[in-house]
């Protein structure tokens, strides 16, 4: 998880801005685009082992992030970090207030209306999978609308566009159970 260091505030705008830890390799998007041939299998299963260590920490406070995606995963040399809690919710408040994340991250049942639950973040986790197994956004080729959210409501997940090992597929699809009760916790990760 990346350390918050404290607030700032632009002389010239007043625009707040919140001071983090550094990340020399930025998001995940933007390390994936640095490494246009792709990233080595063992380095990919070191930044997901990264981001499921950083989502047990949390959800073992009752802590849901609300907002994994590609974007909101920092590398830092060898070091994976999320950011981006800003919106996240106790997994206890059941409250929904229309803050989702971006939406081929948002797991089924949250497009649904459901209570919301540790579980959606291993959806997420999922889908970091499949944008770092394959190098590139999922739904990449459609509009990010209500189509889109309802095809994912009915089981829609990214297409496997090439072979990637077995193993690594079954958990992918693990994460993407529509049933949330069906999904590995973030320990089990």
């Amino acid at each position: 998880i990346i350390r918050y260091y404290g607030i700032t505030q632009d002389t010239e705008t007043k625009d707040y801005m919140i001071v983090v830890q550094y990340a020399r390799n930025g998001n995940l998007r933007k390390y994936m685009k640095k490494n246009p041939t792709g990233i080595i299998w063992k380095r990919k299963l070191d930044i997901l082992f990264g981001v499921a260590t950083a989502l047990y920490r949390i959800h073992r406070e009752n802590i849901v992030h609300r907002n994994l995606h590609s974007g909101n995963v920092l590398i830092n040399s060898y070091m994976t970090l999320i950011s981006d809690l800003g919106i996240y919710s106790r997994a206890d408040n059941h409250e929904i207030d229309g803050t989702f994340g971006v939406l081929p991250y948002v797991s089924p049942e949250i497009l649904r209306g459901k209570p919301l639950t540790t579980a959606a973040d291993i959806y997420s986790f999922g889908t970091i999978m499949w944008d770092l197994a394959f190098g590139r956004k999922p739904f990449n080729d459609r509009a990010h609308n209500l189509e889109l959210a309802t095809d994912i409501i009915n089981g829609l997940r990214p297409e496997i566009i090439e072979e990637i090992p077995e193993c690594y597929l079954k958990l992918m699809k693990n994460c993407w159970e529509s049933d949330p009760f069906m999904r590995p916790s973030a320990e089990q990760l």
